[in-house]
């Protein structure tokens, strides 16, 4: 559930499960009729109020931060990564901010015509070239391309 902090404190749901996530009560790993899905919160950061700040980042498992996740999940290095530079203050430099927009490609009409010759007509010219220049090699005999008898 939400938890609540006493006195005006700020706090963030940093990490929330998918929302086909149950509590496996009978721990059968299966969800019964009794475990509801719902979305869980993972991980979340606590500020305090200016006259007594603090800082706080409050995690569901630690196993997020240990040697074997860190090393093959990149996404829980970056996690405790942000997490220091937050709970420091130095969140100015915390993680990259990504642009998920989708570029525009537009194409020409003659580019288009040029890849549609150059496919239709370029390739098997190219393929028939290379077939005619290794067939006359072959008729040439062994002695005539360097080779010595």
């Amino acid at each position: 559930g939400e938890a609540t902090a006493p006195g005006p404190a700020k706090i963030s749901p940093l990490i929330r499960s998918h929302e086909d996530t149950w509590v496996d009560v009978d721990g059968d790993y299966e969800q019964g009729s009794a475990e509801p899905s719902q979305v869980h919160v993972l991980a979340m950061a606590v500020e305090g109020p200016p006259v007594h700040p603090y800082r706080v980042i409050v995690v569901g498992d630690v196993q997020i931060a240990s040697d074997i996740l860190i090393q093959r999940i990149q996404g829980n290095a970056q996690f405790l990564l942000d997490g220091v530079r937050w709970l420091v203050g130095d969140e100015a430099v915390s993680g990259e901010i990504e642009n998920e927009e989708d570029v525009r490609i537009e194409h020409t009409r003659a580019s288009d015509v040029a890849w549609f010759y150059g496919t239709i007509f370029g390739v098997p010219l190219l393929v028939l070239g290379i077939g005619g220049v290794l067939v006359r090699r072959r008729r040439q005999g062994p002695g005539t391309h360097g080779r010595t008898a």
